[in-house]
């Protein structure tokens, strides 16, 4: 009887037991399910399923691209289910709640469509035009046959190599549609339809180019460089409300002008002169660093005229080469060596500082269709009034000189202590799209850039 006892009691505490474990569990099943709310959304032909209805962070953190997975993504499904295929384009819209810094913002994308870590700001803009949308970028696009569901995780974070500022929050939302924007080509493929390209094995560096306007092909340490020579007549640019002319594509895409307005005041490249540092940049006294006047100057007149159209402007590599061979107890420098004799120009530099703005190079004035000691008054660079270039020439009797573009569109020499034009040079963001054709009467002018 006690057994029959014992065993009755335990098949009871067995089931009580069961049923709690049952019970808790489904009970934790039910409040993970509700931590996340299924939004569906249902198109015509699509419907979207989404973790929620927005992607939403009070404090972004700011990763490496390594550490962006640690990240919990988003999911988002879209399924056709209509009887004919469909092409999706799919978007990511920051609604204007968002304090996020969009050029500080990256996204990636995996699963059924592929994105790797990418700043948000450039991306391609979408005709997006839902109401409380601050910016709406294409994320990517996708095609789905009949009753197919494909899905896609998204993860943001804030750039750590570009951020600035903690805790910027973001409200933002997945858009689709299936009129997909017109998208306006940049302005690098705009430029190389409206031009025929040639290379440089096609052209005489020791001669000046007098007649011909040519695009011709170099490497940077980039990619493939596009150059302006000649007596160019379409590659005019209207930007910041001042005119400037396009130097070259430059290898990553941005594109390089230089300032052709009116002249700015004559400057020095630096005060001092008897020394070999004075033809840098930037160099060091006593361990610490110094800016040459002229990097005081232009960036003094970047904050002036240029920092409100900055969202525009490309970090560019700007090349000031201090290597130098000695001959006699003269210092002769990388640029007087390249282009003064056999002229063999060259966008590749050891040591390039990365700027916002700075100066052309005297290869870029060899490339454009200058030459050394040889006046040219048709070709765009000339200006009718001298001008400093980055690259310096020589040091000699304890004076540095830099190489110059001077009145008669001739490279020459000048101690850096003299005064002379100055015209900067900047790079547009390879996203820009323009309107115009790029003559003197009809510019290029760039297009909103949505920031």
């Amino acid at each position: 009887m006690q057994l029959k006892y014992k065993l009755a009691m335990t098949v009871i505490v067995l089931l009580l037991t069961l049923t709690f474990t049952i019970g808790t569990s489904y009970g934790i099943y039910k409040a993970i399910n509700k931590e996340k709310d299924y939004i569906s959304v249902t198109n015509n032909c699509i419907e979207m399923v989404t973790d929620s209805k927005y992607i939403t962070s009070e404090k972004l953190p700011i990763l490496d691209d390594s550490d962006s997975t640690m990240i919990t993504p988003e999911t988002i499904s879209f399924t056709n289910i209509c009887q004919t295929p469909q092409d999706l384009e799919i978007r990511l819209n920051i609604l204007e709640d968002s304090s996020v810094n969009t050029q500080e913002l990256k996204v990636s994308l995996n699963g059924s469509l592929t994105l790797e870590p990418t700043i948000y700001s450039s991306l391609i803009n979408s005709n997006s035009n839902k109401k409380n949308n601050q910016i709406s970028k294409i994320i990517g696009n996708i095609s789905l046959n009949s009753q197919e569901t494909k899905r896609l995780n998204i993860r943001l974070w804030l750039d750590s190599t570009r951020s600035t500022k903690e805790n910027q929050n973001i409200k933002a939302q997945i858009e689709f549609t299936t009129e997909k924007t017109i998208i306006k080509p940049i302005f690098k493929d705009t430029l190389l339809t409206n031009n025929t390209t040639v290379t440089n094995g096609q052209i005489d560096f020791s001669l000046t180019e007098t007649t011909n306007s040519i695009i011709g092909i170099i490497s940077d340490s980039e990619g493939n460089s596009y150059y302006f020579r000649g007596p160019v007549t379409n590659n005019y640019v209207l930007f910041a409300n001042k005119i400037w002319r396009i130097i070259r594509i430059n290898g990553d895409g941005s594109i390089r002008l230089i300032y052709d307005d009116e002249p700015i005041i004559k400057q020095q490249f630096n005060e001092a002169y008897n020394h070999n540092i004075y033809l840098g940049y930037t160099y060091e006294i006593e361990n610490e660093e110094s800016s040459s006047h002229i990097k005081t100057f232009l960036e003094e007149w970047y904050q002036e005229n240029l920092k409100e159209y900055e969202n525009y402007i490309a970090n560019t590599k700007f090349c000031n080469d201090t290597s130098f061979t000695e001959t006699y107890g003269i210092e002769y420098y990388g640029a007087y060596n390249r282009l003064t004799k056999n002229p063999n120009p060259s966008l590749k530099c050891t040591n390039p500082y990365e700027e916002k703005i700075g100066l052309i190079t005297a290869d870029e004035v060899i490339l454009a269709g200058g030459n050394y000691n040889r006046g040219n008054n048709n070709y765009y660079l000339n200006s009718g009034y001298s001008f400093y270039t980055m690259s310096p020439s020589r040091f000699s009797n304890s004076v540095s000189y830099m190489m110059i573009v001077n009145n008669y569109g001739s490279l020459k020499d000048l101690a850096i202590n003299q005064y002379t034009g100055i015209r900067p040079v900047i790079s547009l963001e390879t996203i820009v799209s323009v309107s115009g054709s790029g003559t003197k009467e009809n510019p290029y002018t760039i297009d909103k850039l949505e920031a």
